[in-house]
């Protein structure tokens, strides 16, 4: 009696212990039938239902965002450990300013951040050593000879300008103009007999001082900042005088000669006014 008692119960609870999970319409048309499972499963449209799986919340995907590694805190003893490694091995090789480069280099991977121990050692001490003015000329030196990724905080086109520039403005002898590297314009200088001479000042671009040699004992003087075409067009006029000053006085040579082989033909008037003799010569 029992036992028919239990199966009658369970019989009769079965239906609401799955309706949780069974379509109401399904549960409506199902609830009479004496296979209710086989009958629910048989009219349920959900591919592989299961009425005793359990209903979970399903969790939406990919919602986990990496954290970026730029933005990770670096540890401080990291840094010293390798910029100490650095120290060690430039006093072995007697290098000064051992002091001013290890704190150069704690600063400089503090400035770069969670990326700045992904650089490779032997990178960062050869970039380290080569260190210019600031952090630009090292992480130029970094991401050119490895394949180290520049942080986003950090502009190239800016780093690049700078290192060049800051390359360009080592030698004394050039100048950055803000796009490239040149050579300063100096005073020009020409040595004549043995003599050096220095123009008074600089020509623009373009231009050179030019020379020249004039009296007795030929002294040099400056003529001025000319380009080649004045320099040429200065010369075709100069040498034009004279050759005209010098066909002038040609002339004025021959006619003095003239002169004194065939002197001129001279003819005088004279009148007696009774007061006074009036006299008018003419040359012919």
């Amino acid at each position: 009696m029992k036992r028919f008692l239990l199966l009658l119960i369970t019989a009769l609870a079965l239906p609401n212990a799955v309706n949780a999970g069974v379509n109401p319409e399904v549960h409506n048309l199902c609830k009479d039938v004496k296979d209710y499972m086989g009958c629910v499963q048989a009219n349920s449209k959900k591919e592989g239902w299961n009425p005793f799986k359990k209903i979970v919340e399903e969790k939406p995907k990919n919602s986990f965002q990496p954290t970026n590694p730029e933005k990770v805190k670096i540890d401080p003893e990291a840094i010293k450990q390798r910029c100490s490694k650095g120290r060690e091995e430039s006093m072995k090789l007697g290098k000064i300013g051992i002091i001013e480069a290890y704190e150069s280099c704690i600063k400089d991977l503090h400035t770069i951040g969670g990326t700045a121990l992904d650089i490779p050692f032997e990178i960062h001490k050869r970039c380290e050593s080569e260190r210019l003015v600031d952090i630009n000329s090292y992480l130029f030196c970094v991401t050119d000879n490895s394949k180290w990724k520049l942080p986003q905080k950090f502009s190239s086109q800016k780093i690049n300008e700078f290192y060049k520039s800051s390359v360009c403005t080592q030698n004394p002898d050039y100048l950055w103009n803000g796009s490239s590297c040149i050579k300063k314009r100096k005073k020009e200088t020409v040595y004549y007999k043995d003599k050096l001479y220095t123009a008074s000042r600089i020509c623009p671009d373009g231009e050179k001082m030019r020379w020249q040699t004039y009296g007795f004992r030929k002294k040099v003087e400056e003529l001025g900042c000319m380009t080649d075409k004045e320099h040429e067009a200065y010369w075709r006029t100069a040498k034009q005088r004279k050759r005209e000053k010098e066909s002038q006085a040609l002339k004025e040579a021959f006619n003095d000669l003239g002169n004194a082989i065939n002197p001129p033909t001279v003819y005088c008037d004279s009148f007696d006014y009774g007061s006074g003799i009036s006299t008018t010569c003419k040359q012919y």
